[in-house]
């Protein structure tokens, strides 16, 4: 008899419950869309860093183009890798501390998944970007009477320019407004019996932090 209670508690301590599955699933949605997801919730893969995200975004910047190694602007020396440094980390910030999203709804699926419904504010990158190329269009003819060497080649007005969007971001973006309508989503939580908690997979992890992000190029 005793056994059989046992067997009946652990069978019940086992499953999950509503208040626990709205309890992982405001954090994980909160920590993912921040890219800083605890090890504990993630089912499977790597964890995921912020030096990964910026790894990432550096590839998209000079994805189709050339640009130089450096370049003196203003009688400063800029290389590449700074440049591109500076701007991932600004767009880093775009990405994982402007997006707001908020968990609407918390399904059990069965006895060990859920469904979660949210809502996040979507991210047009290549509308920040086209503005922030557009503003920098005005300054960019001064700006070559202002490098060593003044006769530029393409990939030296390219990183000219990045320059120039690195220097100004925030005089470029003073009146971008984030306006996008909200967008409704939903992405599913597997409860682990043995760690007594949700977990999601790394494919889920992506799709939460790339839902409504548009990047360059796209």
């Amino acid at each position: 008899m005793l056994l059989i209670i046992f067997a009946l508690a652990t069978r019940f301590t086992n499953r999950p419950h509503l208040s626990l599955a709205k309890r992982d699933a405001a954090i994980i949605l909160s920590t993912a869309v921040e890219n800083r997801l605890p090890k504990k919730y993630l089912a499977d893969g790597p964890e995921k860093t912020k030096a990964d995200g910026l790894m990432e975004i550096k590839r998209n910047l000079t994805k189709n183009l050339l640009l130089s190694g450096s370049l003196t602007y203003d009688k400063k020396k800029y290389t590449q890798a700074g440049v591109l440094t500076r701007l991932a980390e600004k767009i880093y910030e775009l990405i994982f501390t402007k997006r707001s999203a908020e968990v609407n709804k918390v399904t059990l699926n069965n006895t060990h998944t859920a469904r979660v419904d949210y809502t996040i504010q979507p991210l047009n990158l290549q509308k920040v970007f086209d503005q922030l190329t557009s503003a920098s269009q005005a300054d960019l003819n001064q700006a070559k009477n202002k490098t060593r060497p003044t006769d530029l080649s393409q990939s030296q007005i390219a990183l000219l320019q990045y320059i120039l969007i690195s220097v100004n971001w925030q005089r470029y973006l003073a009146h971008q407004q984030n306006n996008d309508a909200k967008i409704q989503s939903y992405f599913t939580i597997v409860f682990a019996a043995r760690k007594q908690h949700y977990l999601i997979t790394e494919k889920t992890l992506q799709f939460i932090q790339t839902k409504g992000v548009n990047n360059v190029g796209q």
